[in-house]
């Protein structure tokens, strides 16, 4: 698996949310940068003890880029900072801000 998402709460924040996202990382995971678009919020995560954990296959960088959105009721996406409700992780290397567009998410 090279990614997943996961649900927070409703009405968290987008610092709520970052600090999410790095709690899923190793305790030497930091923040790289973050982006916001029309629709999401970006960020790209790193932890060395990641790369070194991941087959070679697979890369040893450790860094996961991150998308935060808001879902409604309806199941429509876009993005408030005061209502992140849903982050999508994916391991990849986008070590500058706009590296990666807004992503198409299937559910």
């Amino acid at each position: 698996m090279t990614g997943y998402s996961m649900r927070l709460p409703k009405k968290s924040t987008f610092n709520e949310a970052r600090a999410a996202a790095l709690a899923e990382l190793p305790i030497d995971g930091k923040v790289l940068w973050t982006a916001t678009r029309r629709t999401c919020a970006q960020m790209e995560l790193q932890s060395s003890i990641l790369g070194q954990s991941l087959p070679k296959s697979i890369g040893t960088s450790g860094m996961v880029f991150v998308e935060v959105v808001t879902e409604t009721a309806s199941g429509d996406e876009g993005y408030n900072p005061n209502n992140a409700n849903e982050l999508i992780f994916l391991l990849g290397d986008y070590a500058e801000k706009g590296g990666r567009s807004e992503l198409l998410v299937l559910h």
